[in-house]
């Protein structure tokens, strides 16, 4: 099974999305609403249903900004893997022309990490890396020799 790969400026993009999800929550009990919510999707307590409704309800006009960034930056392919799924639900549902304005969400061909569109490119450049020099010690790193 695939890990999840970072994608480029982790760090500040996390920062820049907690900072926006707290500018937007407001209170400190609605922040911590929303941190034990996530956690418990996490953990699998939580549905990944229930959680999309709760970001819907917590980020408001901010959802369809927000959501793909929260989405891609979600350390767990599983975990993004069944939130992806009740998002391209919801999106199905909405008028085309209200779709078109919802930022792009790729899905890796690899290994199924969801991705923001601009982050693609650097992301399959990783699996090529690995592809052509495999860790050593791995089964493939016999394969590979010229």
């Amino acid at each position: 099974p695939y890990t999840y790969t970072d994608p480029p400026d982790t760090e500040v993009r996390n920062q820049k999305l907690v900072d926006e999800v707290m500018s937007l929550l407001k209170t400190p009990e609605a922040l911590n609403e929303f941190r034990l919510l996530s956690s418990k999707f996490r953990d699998g307590s939580c549905s990944g249903q229930a959680y999309y409704e709760h970001c819907q309800c917590a980020m408001l006009s901010s959802f369809y900004n927000l959501f793909p960034e929260l989405l891609a930056m979600l350390p767990d392919i599983s975990k993004q893997q069944e939130l992806y799924l009740v998002h391209k639900q919801h999106l199905n549902s909405l008028p085309p022309a209200e779709r078109k304005s919802v930022p792009a969400l790729e899905v890796c061909k690899v290994c199924k990490q969801i991705l923001i569109a601009a982050d693609l490119k650097s992301h399959q450049q990783a699996h090529e890396l690995t592809k052509n020099f495999p860790v050593l010690g791995s089964s493939a790193s016999n394969t590979h020799r010229n």
